[in-house]
């Protein structure tokens, strides 16, 4: 079932992949003033789609206790806040990096895209898995949006809850299944790379690449 398109999710998955890369390679050497700035890069492009806020805030929610966690053992080991910032920061960045990349995939594109090398048999295994990996934690996640635990609930009942969750999602394996056949089956040829959504990527990693090296 093809869902609502947009500039971000008809971008080729290659262009995507070097975006995720280059990205990533400014984020570990990237100074906190160069951080600020890329991440205000991704934070103007999504405007684009700004349907992407969404699942950005619900990440950002999901990583906090881990940021509040590390925040203690770093104050308690005597870590210097500046590098506790920066650290932070980094995270924050690599995940608005994540959102983009995962977050705006669409299945049939995905295929269309890797067409020409699915002639082989085990990219094509591959490409499966990636699919049906993906779509399990998406369905996870969305499963996981729909209920919330409450705050009175005991680490038993929070426990139970998650298992709850993974078998509700695992059930779900058939549908899963299906849709990916479905999609390998109606897609049969890839895609032009000279289309408006790959020229705004392609402007968008000039602009992340010139930001990085300031």
């Amino acid at each position: 079932m093809r869902t609502r398109q947009n500039i971000l999710a008809e971008q080729s998955i290659w262009l995507k992949l070097i975006i995720l890369v280059i990205a990533f390679s400014l984020g570990f050497d990237a100074s906190f003033r160069q951080l600020i700035w890329v991440s205000g890069i991704f934070l103007l492009y999504f405007l684009i789609d700004p349907e992407i806020y969404i699942k950005l805030w619900f990440a950002l929610r999901k990583i906090l206790p881990f940021l509040t966690g590390y925040w203690i053992f770093a104050t308690l080991f005597g870590v210097l806040f500046p590098d506790m910032l920066l650290f932070s920061l980094q995270i924050i960045y690599f995940l608005l990096i994540t959102v983009y990349t995962l977050g705006t995939v669409d299945i049939e594109h995905f295929i269309q895209d890797t067409r020409r090398i699915q002639r082989y048999k085990l990219v094509e295994k591959l490409i499966y898995l990636i699919l049906a990996t993906s779509l399990f934690i998406r369905n996870y996640f969305t499963l996981l949006g729909e209920r919330k635990p409450n705050r009175g609930d005991s680490i038993s009942g929070v426990m139970a809850s998650f298992a709850l969750l993974v078998k509700e999602n695992y059930a779900q394996a058939l549908a899963v299944e299906e849709q990916i056949q479905t999609s390998f089956k109606q897609t049969h040829q890839g895609r032009d790379l000279l289309s408006f959504p790959n020229l705004v990527a392609i402007c968008f990693l000039t602009v992340l690449v010139l930001v990085g090296a300031m």
